[in-house]
């Protein structure tokens, strides 16, 4: 089991930042000022402290993607290729702290004039992670409803709200979006083998001759294709990127949440979530 930490993704722009990824470049930059303030004064010491902090922060990566790997170590041996795409979210928490604390304690054990700033550094870092989970450590997950807006399907123009219709992945995206490009085609293959999961292809923001041609052009279902030309779905549901997929249960709430691209693993591991 891992540790859940409800963190938002952040929009720089047209950059977006999943949760995880800017909590971890936040704690670097708290453990390497916490350094800093210890060693003020000491260029040389802090110099040696910097090099330290940054190898953890590459520990900490391998640590994350390795733990999650062995973690769904069967939806990654069915798609091996997915091991070097790490765009896809598979990161675990705990795997990378375990890691990072790891490398720290070997650091402090054979360079002792290293431990002041490297404690300095892991004490900065620790009460910025408390501070964190203290604000969104979700001590009982809730299942939030999902919003509820007449949607045009594709097909043939018939209203569907995504409720009532047992298990659903709804895929926000457009056809401007490259990630997007990317992750549809594995979620069209991986559709197939979970025939209890229906997959709704919710465009935000396009016109339907658009999204026609491009449903055409990809091979995409278009009787699960749905419009959503206002994006006032997207919006309620708090997305703030594509592709932003939503995992709704059979009574409409919002089970499990994924931003950005995703390889064919984290596509199986996230429909693992409602079922086989």
């Amino acid at each position: 089991m891992d540790f859940r930490l409800d963190i938002p993704e952040l929009a720089l722009g047209p950059l977006l930042l999943p949760g995880g990824l800017w909590l971890a470049l936040a704690l670097f930059a708290a453990a390497l000022l916490a350094a800093r303030w210890r060693r003020r004064g000491e260029r040389e010491g802090f110099a040696g402290d910097e090099r330290a902090l940054w190898w953890a922060l590459f520990a900490g990566a391998c640590g994350a993607r390795l733990a999650y790997v062995l973690l769904h170590a069967g939806a990654y041996a069915d798609a091996p290729t997915s091991l070097l795409n790490l765009r896809d979210g598979g990161w675990s928490l705990a795997g990378g702290l375990a890691a990072v604390g790891g490398l720290l304690l070997f650091v402090g054990w054979r360079r002792p004039e290293r431990r002041p700033g490297l404690v300095a550094g892991a004490l900065g870092a620790s009460l910025l992670l408390l501070l964190v989970g203290a604000l969104s450590f979700e001590r009982e997950p809730t299942r939030p409803p999902a919003p509820r807006f007449a949607l045009e399907r594709l097909a043939d123009g018939v209203a569907d709200d995504l409720h009532g219709r047992g298990p659903v992945l709804v895929v926000l995206w457009a056809t401007w979006c490259p990630s997007c490009r990317r992750t549809l085609p594995r979620l069209r293959e991986a559709a197939p083998r979970h025939p209890g999961i229906r997959i709704a292809y919710l465009n935000q923001g396009e016109a339907r001759a658009e999204v026609q041609a491009y449903a055409d052009e990809h091979a995409l279902p278009a009787a699960d294709v749905l419009l959503d030309p206002a994006s006032r779905w997207g919006q309620a549901a708090g997305a703030i990127g594509y592709p932003t997929l939503l995992l709704l249960d059979a009574d409409g709430r919002v089970a499990a949440r994924a931003v950005g691209e995703l390889s064919e693993a984290r596509i199986a591991v996230l429909l693992a979530t409602l079922g086989p």
